[in-house]
């Protein structure tokens, strides 16, 4: 026996940064019949060549079910709209943790492992996600990090082989969606997932930065080519081997990524930075900090003076900051040489 349900609740304001690419937004709104702040999904029907998919989403939500994906509440449906019930959390998405400045080392790695599981719960129930994103990473009320939003979703085949959307988020289009196949695998979200940890270690500033230098109309073939992002072009802390994990992640050649989110997680898992880097980043002076257990506070910083760079180590005890090993520090260098310097700086640190 069908039952017919209502299910009511007060629209407040759109919170999916205005990145949706198929549907009419996401929204906190209230529950009227829990009294609960929820998220709604509301999508157009009109969207849908085929009645029989309107929850196709919802469903792939559903199959997916872990701690690290973002959990389908309800799924209902308006004359002209499908609307999905999901919770509401406060902790915002990795794209508003990563706009200014980067993550701290340790959080690029936690939140990266705990998407991947996400991911890899995705993948063992037959499907491929196809926008993996700091927008769509979201983070629960203990600071857990969750996938968000199946709109791209795809059901993987007997070969394991999806048909890739024909409009996918441009600046993280998987390569093999640039060859004019159009078919992609587990692989297109691993790549995906490299790109948002590139974005998430060095901030999203610098790769908008490369996203602006270049015509919209040479994003697909600088993304086939592996330049764009620039695989040479990571902030100096971030410590060789993540560097690594990272570009294998965003190789062009899907065999030559991490054939499974569990892999790619354990390679995560095996990186120990040492200091734990975050830095602020303003217009012409980073700062970056290393909270040391039972030792001060380590503290490196680059000024930019136009064409000229200095870069000068301090320690921090209670506040203060005082001079440290100044034979280190170094005056008048080009921006580039500053880049190296600091690489090379970084690694020696502890």
């Amino acid at each position: 026996m069908d039952v017919v349900t209502e299910f009511r609740y007060e629209r407040h304001e759109s919170i999916d940064g205005g990145e949706g690419q198929n549907s009419i937004g996401v929204f906190r709104a209230t529950d009227l019949h829990l009294k609960a702040e929820i998220a709604v999904k509301e999508i157009e029907k009109a969207k849908f060549r085929d009645p029989s998919t309107f929850f196709q989403e919802a469903e792939a939500m559903f199959r997916s079910e872990n701690p690290h994906v973002v959990a389908i509440r309800t799924a209902t449906q308006t004359p002209d709209r499908i609307c999905l019930g999901m919770p509401y959390y406060r902790g915002g998405s990795l794209a508003g943790r990563i706009g200014k400045n980067p993550l701290s080392l340790c959080d690029v790695l936690r939140i990266g492992r705990e998407a991947l599981a996400g991911l890899g719960a995705i993948h063992a129930a037959g499907t491929v996600h196809l926008d993996v994103k700091p927008s769509n990473i979201l983070f629960d009320d203990n600071g857990a990090a969750m996938i968000a939003d199946f709109g791209q979703a795809r059901e993987l085949d007997a070969r394991g082989v999806v048909r890739l959307p024909a409009r996918m988020y441009a600046p993280i289009v998987p390569p093999e969606a640039t060859s004019g196949s159009w078919h992609g695998t587990v692989m297109s979200d691993i790549y995906q997932m490299g790109v948002t940890l590139y974005r998430a270690a060095n901030g999203n500033r610098m790769f908008e930065s490369q996203l602006s230098a270049v015509d919209p109309l040479e994003w697909n073939s600088r993304i086939a080519s592996g330049k764009l992002p620039r695989r040479d072009c990571f902030m100096p802390h971030v410590p060789a081997v993540l560097r690594r994990i990272i570009r294998k992640a965003m190789n062009i050649d899907a065999t030559k990524r991490f054939p499974s989110a569990i892999e790619f997680a354990n390679a995560l898992a095996r990186v120990k930075p040492g200091n734990d880097w975050s830095a602020t980043c303003e217009t012409n002076r980073t700062k970056w900090v290393a909270t040391r257990k039972g030792q001060p506070d380590l503290s490196v910083e680059l000024r930019v003076n136009g064409s000229s760079c200095s870069v000068e180590i301090h320690t921090v005890n209670s506040g203060r900051r005082r001079r440290s090993r100044s034979s280190l520090w170094r005056d008048n260098l080009s921006l580039a040489n500053a880049d190296s310097y600091l690489s090379q700086l970084f690694a020696t640190l502890r």
